[in-house]
């Protein structure tokens, strides 16, 4: 059973569709996510070990992850 964690009421996060990709979405945080990079996993078995990537390979349709700094690319 996956544990509930409390999220912190001040973060936000926007999201964007992306026009050159249709496919993709982009997510901006209101803090950084994962400082350094970017860090582009363009495959579950890249994700291995990286706590975010690896949930959102988790679901259906998803085939890369790109992320820098605070934006999140799906």
């Amino acid at each position: 059973m996956s544990e509930v964690l409390p999220v912190d009421p001040t973060i936000t996060i926007r999201a964007e569709t992306s026009v050159a990709d249709p496919d993709a979405c982009k997510f901006t945080v209101s803090r950084t996510v994962y400082p350094g990079g970017p860090f582009l996993f363009d495959a579950k078995e890249h994700a291995a070990g990286s706590p975010l990537p690896e949930r959102l390979f988790a679901l259906p349709g998803v085939a890369y992850v790109l992320v820098a700094d605070d934006v999140v690319t799906v």
